[in-house]
């Protein structure tokens, strides 16, 4: 019995071991920074969103903080339909829009259906997109 657990527990030191460097090898591929750490995301979420908040509402919010300074030419917060922590993200991007406000953001909740307009909202996201990025580099 206790060899089992200990094995299981070899396994996934080793497992994340191997996906850490993995990770890290596709990063340094395409000349990517690597991830923020999690107080990092906290602290650029700081200003927007209260620190009692917990969890993926407030990483979201921190890593959106991160990639509009690093250059980023959008981003999409895609969550199931009626997830509450991508609903906080949602109402929370008002806030980063008033701080960002010709930082393209999309908001797509997937339901599981097919719908014509969420293409339409995706091809207007990757054309505001387009034209940030042309605007920045210029």
């Amino acid at each position: 019995m206790w060899f089992g657990q200990h094995r299981r527990a070899l396994f996934t030191r080793f497992f994340n071991k191997y996906m850490a460097w993995r990770h890290n090898k596709i990063y340094r591929i395409f000349d990517l920074p690597s991830e923020a750490r999690i107080t990092t995301l906290l602290d650029l979420s700081a200003d927007i969103i209260h620190d009692t908040y917990e969890g993926e509402a407030v990483l979201t919010v921190g890593k959106t903080m991160e990639c509009i300074e690093q250059g980023f030419s959008g981003v999409v917060n895609v969550m199931p339909f009626t997830c509450m922590p991508g609903n906080i993200v949602s109402t929370v991007y008002k806030k980063v829009k008033d701080m960002h406000p010709d930082f393209p953001l999309f908001n797509l909740s997937l339901d599981g259906l097919d719908h014509a307009v969420d293409s339409m909202r995706l091809e207007t996201f990757v054309n505001q997109a387009k034209n940030y990025q042309q605007r920045v580099k210029s």
